[in-house]
């Protein structure tokens, strides 16, 4: 969020006063927020790829070791909870990728509609990145 925070500032330096800042530059500068955020999605599935096959290695050396104190109880749960988190981070990035998008001027449809589509092949294409077969 501070990287479109940062767009929207370099828009601001390169508009000249009482003017509009050129299309072409604000088409860049989309393109530059699209990047931002594709990676930082791809980045946070491709941890929680990581994560889960973290937690599944633990999970498959302490399940034969007997613990009667319970003590393994949090390392032997299923590796792939919380969900949610990789969920949030990535639906706030796109977020904020269409309200960065409505600012430099794309149309309204395109800024919900692209976030969306990518949205889900983030998720897919950052756990498919992540594994590890």
């Amino acid at each position: 969020m501070l990287l479109f925070a940062a767009l929207v500032g370099v828009e601001q330096l390169l508009t000249p006063p009482q003017g509009t800042l050129d299309r072409a530059v604000s088409d860049l500068l989309v393109i530059f927020s699209l990047l931002v955020t594709i990676l930082g999605g791809l980045y946070v599935w491709d941890l929680r790829a990581t994560l889960v096959a973290s937690r599944g290695c633990a999970k498959r050396i302490i399940d034969p070791i007997p613990d009667p104190e319970d003590i393994l109880a949090d390392a032997k749960r299923d590796p792939t909870r919380h969900q949610f988190f990789p969920w949030a981070i990535t639906i706030i990035l796109y977020a904020g990728l269409g309200l960065i998008a409505t600012h430099f001027g794309i149309p309204l449809w395109a800024a919900i509609l692209v976030p969306v589509v990518l949205l889900f092949l983030t998720r897919w294409l950052g756990e498919v990145l992540g594994r590890k077969d």
